[in-house]
């Protein structure tokens, strides 16, 4: 399975080949089967600079399906934690043809330290919430794409356009386990990687501490107690352009025990 996603992306750009008319002598050879895909997307690019994250420039290694159909925001996306987001956030900057925007590993661990520097008792809490851009399902039929010269080239079409726009919701505490309570979250703007922020209408959390969803203020604090240490299931919905988008993200809460070892020590002392 772990080939499968390569295999499957593959074929569909054989697909497209396969329809292309070659000229006699045309030679196409790819050492790395991402080169081939590079070369293949870069031609779009050229011919429409509006793309910015586009789905198939990203090669997950251990998953068989891609990054952007794993969070759809739909309610039904699994749960993840604070290191498979920093993984997350670093296949969205691959995957993104502009270097302009918040959307960037280096600086959410940046934004992190400094966080934690000016208020060391606050988790952030990071969303990620990109609108991007991958093939139209009809693209295979328009023989839209052309290898000449050693080179691929796009045949535009008026009144085409190749393109589909989807959304990816993603979240996560930026910590994962926490040895003390009540645990303090906060979201704020520098924590909110998106390409689409201005569309954002409002933001709720259900902290799993029974009082179900509540509503969020940027840069407020919203101290979180639990009666019970375990892994707790933290969801966010978000509402944009008249829907809504839910995710959700796992935290482990062992501060019972740890200040149950604590006190322990203490009498010990005594």
């Amino acid at each position: 399975m772990k080939n499968f996603f390569s295999r499957t992306l593959l074929l569909i750009s054989l697909l497209i080949i396969g329809k292309l008319g070659f000229a006699q002598g045309d030679t196409l050879r790819f050492d790395r089967y991402k080169d081939f895909v590079n070369s293949v997307t870069h031609v779009f690019k050229d011919n429409h600079p509006e793309l910015s994250f586009f789905k198939f420039r990203v090669f997950p290694s251990n998953s068989p399906i891609n990054i952007y159909d794993l969070f759809k925001g739909n309610g039904t996306d699994s749960a993840i934690n604070f290191s498979d987001y920093l993984s997350l956030v670093n296949l969205l900057e691959i995957s993104n043809y502009n270097e302009e925007g918040n959307v960037n590993l280096d600086s959410l661990t940046n934004n992190l330290i400094t966080s934690k520097l000016n208020k060391p008792s606050v988790t952030p809490i990071s969303l990620s919430f990109i609108e991007y851009s991958s093939f139209d399902d009809t693209i295979v039929d328009k023989e839209i794409l052309g290898f000449s010269n050693g080179q691929f080239a796009e045949t535009i079409i008026p009144g085409y356009y190749p393109f589909k726009k989807g959304k990816l919701f993603a979240s996560s505490a930026l910590n994962e386990v926490f040895q003390s309570s009540p645990i303090n979250f906060m979201l704020n703007d520098t924590f909110i990687l998106s390409n689409i922020a201005d569309r954002i209408d409002s933001i709720y959390i259900d902290f799993a501490d029974g009082n179900g969803f509540v509503p969020i203020i940027k840069g407020i604090n919203y101290p979180v107690s639990y009666d019970t240490d375990g892994q707790k299931k933290i969801k966010v919905a978000l509402s944009a352009y008249g829907q809504q988008y839910i995710s959700s993200f796992t935290i482990i809460d062992s501060s019972h025990v740890f200040i149950a070892s604590r006190n322990s020590a203490y009498r010990d002392r005594k």
